[in-house]
């Protein structure tokens, strides 16, 4: 079973993204903030990262700097998921390496 990481600290985009990706076959795994999305990363096997931009802690592209500069993960797919429609956003997770930017 392919295994997603949702990280997002808001509650009701996790329970909605849980809701859709587990009926859709997959294991989720969910973290609040861009330090669990870390440690979630080195417990568990995963096949894509839902990210949120603006987090406690780390932010996503922190996370996603992160992701990129670790071996093991790299190659891990990265989508970010934010409502932040700013271009410049957009710009920076492009530069960091995200596989997908999409606005919620």
């Amino acid at each position: 079973m392919k295994t997603i990481l949702v990280a997002d600290d808001d509650p009701v985009i996790q329970r909605l993204l849980s809701y859709i990706l587990e009926q859709a076959g997959y294991l989720v795994v969910l973290a609040w903030d861009g330090m669990e999305a870390l440690e979630a990363l080195e417990s568990h096997k995963v096949d894509l990262v839902l990210l949120d931009l603006d987090m406690p802690r780390l932010n996503g592209l922190e996370v996603l700097t992160r992701i990129r500069e670790h071996q093991v993960h790299f190659n891990i797919p990265v989508v970010i998921l934010t409502a932040s429609g700013q271009e410049a956003d957009a710009e920076r997770a492009w530069t960091a390496g995200v596989s997908q930017f999409l606005t919620k």
